[in-house]
């Protein structure tokens, strides 16, 4: 009779006690499902491949769950698995915003912020809003990671590498919160001399017989793709540059001609050096630019102030680029008034009618 209740109580507490694991090795699981196998994780971590083969089984066994699919040549990771894997990524992040946080306080500092982004952004979005939050937080250290990709944007951001990033056209993920999002068509960006921009509008066919330079980036590839097959059309281009920089200053020369978004191109729009002209392209007129964070998570105060700071200023771009029509986007915006200079900070002022 004892030794049935004494049974009893046994299977009673394993099945209520909660399980007991390390991070440690979590962590060697959350290496596995990354990079794909055991294999590089043990190379990843520096240890023998048995190593994290047996973490992994140990933490199975605390858990009580399989955490992979076995079986498989690349490593899967089951429901179970996952939930470990997103808790241990959610506890390293708060550990280092913990640290950053007393670094802080040890140097006298208040805060540091890290932004990722691609070139497009920097001069005429990040630019003149980091020269505002400077002047109201000066002891702020930021760093700026510039000419990434968009999939190495959203990387930075869901790894907690960087506090928010912008990034043009994302696509669709969980783990991904658009905190702001605007319309950004890809139109045809051309010199002034150029018979294309005296047109409202153009279709892909009729930038055949131009001089086309592409940016190298994947995402916008992959856009240029879909629209040309979407038209029926296959454009050959002269020049292909992975830096926003030399596009603009290709197109503004006057040599050729590129398919671009209004805000890789703010400058040389408002100094009326190249004209933007609409593609009437569902595909093309689709695309966006977008600030974002990972999912669910806090900011601190310092990176939350600057990511409402770029906020504001990519608000402004959109008011004036949408109700103020850019000087070089076809002779309609003659009517609706003009963008005027540019301040000493890079902010674009307008007289348009109906503006602030």
């Amino acid at each position: 009779m004892a030794d049935s209740m004494s049974r009893r109580r046994s299977v009673w507490l394993h099945a209520t006690s909660r399980p007991v694991f390390r991070d440690d090795d979590v962590k060697c699981l959350d290496e596995a499902a990354k990079l794909g196998s055991m294999r590089a994780a043990a190379e990843h971590l520096n240890v023998e491949p048995s190593s994290v083969s047996r973490r992994i089984a140990k933490l199975e066994g605390d858990v009580g769950l399989p955490l992979f699919e076995k079986g498989r040549h690349k490593i899967q990771l089951t429901e179970a698995g996952q939930l470990l894997c997103k808790y241990y990524r959610t506890r390293l992040s708060e550990r280092q915003d913990l640290l950053s946080s007393l670094d802080d306080f040890r140097s006298h500092r208040k805060g540091a912020v890290t932004v990722a982004g691609g070139e497009g952004f920097v001069m005429d979005i990040l630019t003149p809003a980091l020269a505002e939050f400077t002047e109201t937080h000066p002891d702020v250290f930021i760093a700026l990671q510039t000419s990434l990709s968009v999939h190495e944007v959203m990387g930075m951001v869901i790894e907690d590498q960087a506090h928010f990033g912008l990034v043009f056209d994302p696509e669709d993920d969980p783990r991904i919160r658009r905190r702001m999002s605007i319309e950004q068509p890809l139109k045809a960006i051309v010199p002034w001399s150029n018979p294309l921009s005296k047109r409202k509008s153009v279709c892909l066919r009729d930038l055949q017989g131009h001089r086309l330079c592409l940016s190298q980036s994947v995402r916008l590839n992959e856009i240029f793709f879909n629209a040309q097959k979407h038209e029926g059309v296959q454009l050959s281009c002269t020049l292909a540059s992975s830096s926003i920089a030399l596009l603009r200053e290709y197109v503004a020369r006057g040599i050729g001609i590129t398919i671009m978004s209004d805000i890789s191109f703010t400058r040389e729009l408002l100094e009326k050096r190249v004209v933007s002209v609409p593609i009437e392209n569902p595909i093309l007129k689709a695309s966006s630019a977008a600030i974002i964070t990972r999912a669910r998570r806090q900011l601190p105060p310092t990176a939350l102030a600057l990511l409402r700071t770029v906020e504001s200023h990519m608000t402004q771009w959109q008011k004036l680029f949408m109700y103020g029509k850019p000087p070089g986007e076809t002779a309609a915006g003659k009517e609706r008034g003009t963008l005027k200079d540019v301040d000493g900070r890079g902010t674009a002022r307008s007289t348009a009618k109906g503006m602030p």
